[in-house]
Formats: C-alpha cells, sequence, structure tokens
C-alpha cells in the first residue's frame, strides 16, 4: 500500500500504517458497537414506558363529544387540506421563479 503512495514526511507514513492495521480491527470494532447499543436499546425501553399515575386510554374515542370531534376528526382534515394548499401554492411560485 506505501508504495503506491508518495509518502512526503514520517507523519503521513505513520497514519498510512496505522490506517492499514485499523482496518483489520473495524469488523470487530462495529459488531461490539452495534451488539451494545442494541442490548441498550432493548432492555432498557420496557422500564422507560411505565409511568405511574397517567391516565391510560379505556376503549374507543367517544365521537359525540364536542372535544373529541374537533381534535380526532377537523383538525386532522384541516391540516390536511392546509398542506394541499400550501403545496399548490409553492408549485405556482416555482413556475413563476
Amino acid at each position: 500500500m506505501a508504495c503506491c503512495l508518495l509518502i512526503k514526511s514520517k507523519q503521513q507514513a505513520f497514519f498510512i500504517r496505522n490506517l492499514y492495521t485499523m482496518k483489520k480491527f473495524t469488523p470487530n470494532l462495529l459488531i461490539i458497537l452495534v451488539s451494545i447499543s442494541l442490548w441498550m436499546m432493548s432492555s432498557q425501553n420496557s422500564f422507560a414506558q411505565k409511568q405511574p399515575g397517567i391516565p391510560r386510554p379505556r376503549g374507543p374515542v367517544d365521537l359525540s363529544e364536542t372535544a373529541n370531534l374537533i381534535m380526532f376528526i377537523i383538525l386532522p382534515a384541516l391540516v390536511i387540506v392546509g398542506y394541499f394548499f400550501w403545496r399548490s401554492a409553492y408549485k405556482k411560485r416555482k413556475k413563476r421563479e
């Protein structure tokens, strides 16, 4: 590897030699890092999600109440319609430019 490169200083030679030896250990290091991160995500996830004192939903949403109707039907519909209006205005501005 070093014979193909034009080495100008001892620092460059040291850097190239370290890169060559690093290739040998990189797959093992990658496997170790991935396994540690997966272990940390899988083992602690279940404890983090259980919070006492927070009310949990107990069945389907009752759409006869006005607050639920606004929150789950009207607001999402307004966001979707607003997105389509914004997108058409954005396309018109792009055509003008």
